[in-house]
């Protein structure tokens, strides 16, 4: 973790605001200890992202208590969906696109193509249920 934090404060800009992201820093040991010390400069803007779940069981929250936001990310509603698509034209079938290709952003991407979309839902299920959530509980799935 040393190696991280002199790599940052390296590479920080001098008198400027550097944006700083750590994703799934979670996940090596003694990272709390890098991420009080950064927390603490003021021209590093500091933002840890993951979906593990030992960010959604609250532990991480738990270590760094007083010194984050938590944002939390959610599916697109209805409303955000057909928005993203171009607005309220052809209500039925933008209903039916949501329906069918799920709610979240990164199928946006795939421009209504089912096998990506697929492969994108395939993806998300395997990374979150089948490593994450298994993982933290030690069991298979009922």
């Amino acid at each position: 973790m040393n190696t991280l934090h002199a790599y940052v404060l390296e590479h920080a800009a001098k008198g400027k605001t550097t944006y700083v992201f750590l994703d799934e820093i979670q996940k090596a040991t003694g990272f709390q200890k890098v991420v009080d010390s950064l927390y603490l400069r003021k021209n590093l803007d500091l933002y840890i992202t993951g979906s593990n779940s030992d960010l959604l069981s609250g532990e991480l929250a738990s270590l760094l208590t007083g010194r984050y936001v938590e944002i939390e990310m959610l599916p697109l509603s209805l409303a955000e969906f057909i928005s993203a698509n171009g607005g309220m034209t052809d209500l039925q079938n933008k209903y039916r696109m949501y329906y069918e290709n799920s709610a979240f952003p990164g199928a946006l991407e795939f421009d209504n193509n089912r096998k990506l979309i697929l492969d994108y839902l395939d993806s998300l299920h395997n990374s979150i249920v089948a490593n994450d959530i298994i993982k933290r509980k030690k069991s298979p799935i009922p």
